[in-house]
């Protein structure tokens, strides 16, 4: 009786203090067009990798974007893994404008501290972080690949442990714990549950970063990092991990990322582009084959994870954004969890206020 009357209670609460602006929207007849007006991404043209065979045991591929200042670090990171294995290490300069290619260039005649290790630098004109990753796909020819952020640090151990723990369970990607590295101090993030993965929806628990993971290679045939948008990282739970069946999460702290203040996440606060949190789910989105849990991972893509990221733009930008969302969550042919039932019915009923409400207060 009292958790009847309870949840009566909250949902006459929620009545009470959602705003009904749902009526608001009909102004908006096209959202896409709406969006169009702040901001079009560039629909560039993805290139598939080919299946290739496997001429080494792991292929790290590393973007390098105007990052003189930390390079060496990441470089010599990578070179002095305690690997006993053979390592393909990938470097793509993106069109770098620093002493970065200069730094490269040296490394290219790298004396290598072990046995089994190949160093290759791509210098290409600038095309942003996925077509760098994109450029490294290309070219890997590792059983797995590893990307590393080229301002980022891997412990000396990280490869190693990734691989065997990638073999030993027959893996389709291995997680490992990262640290955040601040001036010269190291802090521990949170620690990702470790374990095995099996179900779709207990994968979408790790974090989405393609950094930070052992994938199995063939994981990227017939996918691309989306080009010329923000985001990109959204293709690990939207697009790869829906062909996992088993993902590991070991306990080794084996990723140092360091925070780049010029960075995205620090600069896109009120920037258009922000609205690409929308259209990149619209570009990569799956049509079918669906994995059970797909919907509760697009909405909580829509809740407050996407509402942080453009809620500093006009109100007009924010409400076309929420309608591109309705209409992207009706083209999915399933239902939600329980969990995600309630805010499920804001994308239905185009309930404006009821979504701004449950980003701000309860996803």
């Amino acid at each position: 009786m009292l958790m009847r009357l309870t949840e009566r209670l909250r949902k006459n609460l929620k009545d009470l203090f959602i705003p009904k602006q749902h009526l608001y929207l009909d102004e908006i007849e096209e959202p896409e067009k709406e969006l169009e007006k702040y901001w079009v991404p560039e629909d560039r043209q993805l290139r598939y990798m080919r299946k290739k065979e496997d001429k080494y045991d792991v292929s790290v591929i590393i973007p390098v974007y105007n990052t003189e200042k930390y390079l060496d670090e990441c470089l010599k990171s990578v070179l002095n893994q305690n690997m006993s294995g053979t390592m393909q290490i990938i470097v793509i300069d993106d069109g770098s404008t620093d002493k970065s290619p200069d730094i490269l260039n040296r490394y290219e005649s790298y004396p290598f501290p072990v046995g089994g290790m190949e160093l290759k630098v791509v210098h290409k004109e600038n095309g942003g972080l996925s077509s760098a990753r994109n450029a490294g796909l290309e070219l890997a020819e590792g059983r797995y690949v590893f990307f590393l952020d080229s301002d980022d640090i891997l412990t000396s151990d990280c490869i190693r442990k990734c691989v065997v723990a990638a073999k030993a369970n027959e893996a389709d990607f291995v997680q490992v714990q990262y640290a955040r590295k601040i001036r010269d101090k190291l802090k521990k993030m949170d620690s990702i549950k470790t374990g095995t993965y099996m179900e779709y929806s207990d994968m979408c628990q790790i974090p989405g970063f393609a950094t930070m993971k052992l994938f199995r290679r063939e994981l990227f045939d017939h996918i691309d990092f989306p080009e010329d948008y923000w985001f990109e990282d959204t293709i690990v739970h939207l697009n790869v991990f829906p062909k996992c069946k088993k993902g590991v999460v070991i306990s080794e702290t084996g990723y140092i990322y360091r925070q780049n203040d010029s960075g995205i996440t620090q600069t896109r606060d009120g920037h258009a582009r922000s609205l690409e949190t929308v259209q990149v789910v619209l570009k990569l989105m799956l049509r079918e084959n669906c994995p059970a849990g797909y919907m509760d991972e697009i909405l909580c893509h829509f809740g407050k994870l996407s509402y942080d990221r453009i809620k500093y733009l006009p109100e007009q930008a924010i409400k076309a954004a929420f309608l591109l969302m309705c209409k992207i969550v009706e083209t999915i042919d399933q239902k939600p969890s329980d969990n995600y039932a309630d805010f499920y019915e804001a994308f239905l009923k185009l309930d404006y206020g009821m979504w701004k409400w449950y980003c701000t207060k309860k996803y």
